[in-house]
């Protein structure tokens, strides 16, 4: 039986001086930031990958030079929502 929702691990690359993840279809898209694609982090920081979940909320993985990680939640056009569970829309 296949579950109703798989994951895509995607990477992330610096593309035309932004950060950008490919979607499932293999086509760039910008990751976004108050709908302004981020063209860098906080010194420090870099992203790992995007995780697709296959629903609205997708996640992006930042790694800190000393090794500490944290978490973007993105909606479905990768424009990020927060980084806490809070800030996450009602289901």
């Amino acid at each position: 039986m296949t579950p109703p929702h798989s994951f895509v691990r995607l990477d992330v690359r610096h593309i035309d001086g932004a950060f950008q993840a490919s979607d499932r279809t293999g086509t760039p898209q910008p990751i976004r930031n108050g709908d302004e694609p981020v063209r860098a982090l906080n010194f420090g920081w870099s992203p790992l990958w995007l995780i697709d979940l296959g629903l609205d909320v997708k996640l992006l993985e930042l790694r800190f030079h000393d090794g500490h990680r944290a978490t973007w939640f993105l909606d479905a056009s990768l424009n990020r929502i927060g980084d806490q569970a809070s800030a996450l829309p009602e289901p």
